[in-house]
């Protein structure tokens, strides 16, 4: 097998769902394939380097798309466990409420935790007896 000719592609996710595709076809003299391989491969990534600089100096850019603006989240998301046990401990309340006086008690703080749907289960429980 002679090889003559080596072709490299890369495809650079350059935001949300927008990629970069850079190739280069180089002719290779016998003997020279593997110099060749790696020089085409860090061509492409040189190319993209100095078309996209802003991607390598911030690493969580702002991409404007006419008036909307994409941005990537800096910190990750935190967890309130404070804030879960309480939830937790609501729906167990509501779950073993046994009146409707003791349910209602508990309507409000149910429609502030986003537990409206277990609630409205437990309501109509207890309306059916």
């Amino acid at each position: 097998m002679k090889i003559t000719k080596i072709t490299y592609q890369k495809a650079f996710v350059v935001g949300p769902y927008l990629q970069e595709k850079i190739g280069v076809e180089i002719e290779v003299e016998p003997g020279e394939e593997d110099d060749v391989f790696r020089e085409a491969i860090e061509k492409v990534s040189k190319w993209h380097l100095e078309a996209n600089p802003g991607l390598y100096t911030n690493p969580f850019p702002t991409l404007k798309t006419d008036k909307i603006a994409y941005s990537v989240p800096v910190e990750p998301a935190t967890i309130d466990l404070a804030q879960l046990r309480e939830k937790e401990q609501l729906e167990i309340a509501i779950d073993n409420a046994t009146s409707l006086e003791d349910l209602a008690k508990l309507k409000e703080q149910a429609g502030k935790q986003g537990l409206i749907h277990p609630y409205m289960q437990k309501l109509n429980q207890l309306i059916s007896k």
